[in-house]
């Protein structure tokens, strides 16, 4: 058995190990022509545009993930690279992941905290060494942010159904899942069938389905406020190309040339 506080101290190495990995080994960046469309979005919205793609200001949701623009406003408002921030995104993203996935091994009696070790180390290792993670993680896109959050929602699950936690502890994981069904939506729309998949074990599974129910309620609660924002922002409720309602400006070429 390892005591709680060494075990997070190899979690925190091991997270240190991957941003060290990508922050410091010469890889080559291999930034994909649609990311500068998640770019526009971002500068637009830093310069006082929200959700518009070029200079005349014209709400639409050419972007997949609502959420990953949104973390790119802040490196706009700053001034910082996107192509770099993005990748930080994604590097911070991946190592969360990892240490989740060895969380939920634990959790689920799967492994012991030894072995979830041994597990997040040797994932790890075969992740940076996969040239298809390498390219996602300098993408300049949302699949790796999209990768944890639908992790969160597994581990959320596998603590929530964990018979050795206080019913406190695992309503609060409860309201866990919840926010990671929200976010993984705001990645990708269709994570949500993860969600339901989640949902559904836990309502067959949960000694407490009473404060199951309850975060049921104000999931859906939250999720009409945010379709009525849409509603009211896009005058639509479905992800539209920003080509339907904006057509190309010459914005994008501005990344490519500097």
């Amino acid at each position: 058995m390892i005591a709680r506080h060494i075990y997070w101290l190899y979690s925190g190495l091991i997270v240190t190990f991957i941003l060290a990995f990508f922050l410091l080994t010469p890889l080559p960046i291999f930034v994909f022509d649609d990311a500068y469309v998640y770019f526009n979005y971002a500068r637009n919205f830093a310069e006082g545009r929200p959700f518009a793609y070029d200079l005349r200001n014209i709400p639409s949701e050419g972007f997949t993930s609502m959420l990953f623009m949104l973390l790119l406003v802040p490196a706009e408002l700053l001034r910082l690279n996107p192509i770099l921030i993005s990748s930080l995104i994604n590097m911070t993203a991946l190592a969360l992941a990892v240490v989740w996935l060895g969380q939920t091994a634990r959790a689920t009696g799967l492994l012991s905290e030894r072995a979830a070790v041994l597990f997040m180390a040797l994932l790890a290792m075969l992740l940076i060494r996969d040239e298809s993670i390498r390219l996602l993680m300098f993408s300049g896109f949302e699949a790796v942010l999209g990768i944890l959050c639908a992790t969160g929602i597994i581990t959320s699950v596998a603590y929530a159904l964990d018979n050795q936690l206080s019913p406190r502890a695992r309503r609060h994981w409860l309201s866990v899942f919840f926010m990671m069904s929200f976010l993984a939506h705001l990645v990708r729309p269709e994570y949500l069938l993860i969600s339901a998949l989640g949902g559904a074990l836990l309502l067959w599974r949960s000694p407490d389905r009473s404060a199951l129910l309850r975060r049921v309620a104000i999931f859906a609660l939250v999720m009409a406020g945010y379709y009525s924002f849409k509603l009211a922002v896009f005058s639509d409720l479905l992800p539209t190309g920003f080509y339907r309602k904006v057509r190309t400006s010459g914005l994008g070429l501005e990344y490519i040339e500097d």
